[in-house]
């Protein structure tokens, strides 16, 4: 259909609808004989839900991340409602400020007055939201949307599953810091602080399609991905970019990630995802393999390189060795560099 009838359609203008397709969220295929653009019911459905997401005020680099990750589009409503949840209580706190300064002045002030009362209200700062937003806005249920995200079922979780998913969230919700998923999560938290837009989309897509193929290998599979792996590992040693980029993330995520992948909460996760424990199964397994080939005499060479390259970087003798899959699984793939 012609953009006139899209705008009939849909309620947006024309004049909107070329700004959405310039700034890539809506890409329609344009007639080479006459240059038109031809517009899909898919093409409109998007723009509804582009109109929509506007009217709840969502940036449109938000809407863009949300429309080429439409998976991942939890986590970027919780970091909207989280925003504009510390933007309302931002202006409550303005709000009062003014109310006190008012009740204090004078019928006739003069500017010292003013000066004066306004020094002894708390006014908080524009630093002030941007500071406190930054801690709210990932909250510990973002980082299981992040984490978690590829084991999530793609229909509607059932009343069982929204239940398991609400206690992963308790579990690891706690802000005690005598809980044992505490220091972990915040260490993420700081990791995805770090990441640009851009960097969140490519980290779901490419995070998933590892979890999938790996749960899918048979024995035969797995065997082959363990020699994959030994190629990889050695490619990475060898890359400078790599071993700072390894260092530079390994505290905020590659430790705690591993961690976390390795508690009690695999129980809840396969009661989310039938297909986890065939994931976790064949990475055991592979890794389980791995190491033991490491501290053979063939692998010594490779173990040496392993301890020189990240020594104090490195601790492949708990969590299942888990952070061997981390070194291969997030080399070229791997959406951050130093």
């Amino acid at each position: 259909m012609r953009i006139h009838e899209v705008c009939q359609q849909t309620g947006i203008s024309k004049r909107n609808i070329h700004f959405y397709i310039k700034e890539g969220l809506l890409d329609p295929e344009s007639d080479s004989n006459n240059g038109y653009y031809n517009f899909t019911e898919t093409d409109c459905h998007k723009l509804i839900l582009i109109r929509r997401l506007r009217d709840l005020e969502i940036p449109l680099s938000v809407i863009r991340s949300i429309l080429h990750t439409p998976g991942a589009s939890g986590y970027y409503l919780r970091i909207q409602s989280n925003h504009l949840k510390n933007e309302i209580e931002h202006q409550q706190k303005i709000l009062s400020c003014l109310h006190s300064i008012q009740d204090a002045l004078p019928l006739n002030p003069d500017l010292d007055t003013l000066l004066s009362l306004s020094a002894q209200t708390d006014i908080p700062g524009k630093g002030n939201i941007s500071d406190a937003a930054l801690q709210d806005e990932y909250d510990n249920a973002m980082v299981n949307q992040v984490l978690l995200r590829g084991f999530l079922p793609d229909s509607e979780l059932s009343e069982y599953q929204k239940f398991i998913w609400e206690k992963i969230n308790s579990i690891t919700g706690s802000d005690n810091p005598s809980s044992p998923y505490y220091d972990d999560y915040n260490q993420i938290k700081q990791f995805l602080r770090s990441l640009t837009r851009e960097q969140t989309d490519s980290f779901f897509a490419k995070r998933d399609l590892h979890y999938r193929k790996v749960a899918g290998l048979d024995t035969s599979g797995c065997l082959r991905y363990i020699e994959e792996m030994k190629t990889i590992l050695r490619k990475n040693l060898g890359s400078t970019r790599w071993v700072s980029t390894w260092k530079s993330y390994y505290r905020t995520f590659f430790r705690p990630n591993a961690r976390i992948f390795d508690s009690d909460l695999n129980r809840l996760i396969i009661e989310l995802c039938p297909w986890f424990s065939s994931y976790l199964q064949n990475i055991h397994s592979i890794c389980s393999l791995l190491y033991q080939w490491l501290h053979t005499s063939d692998g010594d060479a490779l173990m040496d390189a392993l301890t020189t390259s990240l020594n104090g970087y490195m601790d492949l003798e708990h969590c299942h060795h888990g952070e061997l899959e981390a070194m291969v699984s997030f080399r070229k793939d791997f959406p951050f560099r130093v």
